[in-house]
């Protein structure tokens, strides 16, 4: 009877830890967004230590900014266009660990590294430029102004390396994380073009190679919110 008892009370128990290990949440779907557009990703945990997944984002930014040359007769009107979009395969590790069979622990930072695959990148930046006048607005009516275009192109495939935080979300399946690092792209190809119409002398492009050849990572910040199951 003892002997029945004991195998029942060992079989209870077994299942029970066999339940947990099942139920725990191991995988997290979330959506992205930040200095690389907005996107949605999943994550696999593989055991206590790393994660692997992956993320698809969207990019399509044109700020515009209007200055007032100090040093010069000139106002300008600067566009900027971003548009891609970027597939990403990474692995995560959690120096700490990161506990899926038990009480889970919150709050921790992990690392972040991998590469992504930039498709269908358009990059560049547009100066319109025409002699200083009133007010704060640039004047397309003006017969007399330039144009200088930068049109930009990098490398499709970036590693990159992140620090990852947990914000929010202890003891729920909804996480809330913020991501930061760079990705590294190496130096540009560019091409550079500028037209102006006659009573305006052009832009000093002496300078922007030098620039561009200076700019080889990209700063990457993001806010991800997350559901486990």
């Amino acid at each position: 009877m003892r002997t029945y008892l004991f195998i029942t009370s060992l079989f209870l128990a077994t299942s029970c830890v066999r339940a947990q290990v099942v139920s725990a949440p191991r995988q997290m779907a979330f959506v992205q967004l930040g200095t690389t557009g907005i996107g949605l990703g999943y994550h696999n945990q593989l055991n206590s230590k790393f994660a692997a997944g992956g993320n698809l984002t969207f990019m399509s930014a044109t700020p515009t900014v209007f200055m007032k040359s100090i040093s010069e007769t000139k106002q300008h009107r600067i566009t900027a266009s971003a548009k891609y979009i970027d597939a990403t395969a990474f692995l995560m590790w959690f120096p700490v660990g990161k506990e899926y069979y038990g009480e889970q622990e919150d709050y921790q930072f992990y690392f972040k590294g991998g590469l992504t695959y930039r498709m269908n990148a358009d990059l560049s930046v547009r100066t319109d430029y025409q002699l200083k006048q009133s007010g704060n607005n640039f004047n397309n009516t003006d017969p007399v102004k330039g144009r200088l275009n930068v049109d930009i192109r990098i490398a499709k495939i970036q590693p990159f390396v992140l620090i990852g935080h947990q914000l929010g979300g202890n003891n729920s399946n909804l996480k809330f994380y913020f991501e930061w690092g760079a990705s590294y792209h190496g130096k540009p190809k560019y091409t550079i073009t500028q037209t102006n119409t006659p009573g305006i002398t052009p832009l000093n492009q002496a300078r922007i190679p030098q620039l561009l050849n200076g700019i080889i990572v990209y700063p990457i910040l993001n806010a991800h919110i997350g559901y486990t199951f």
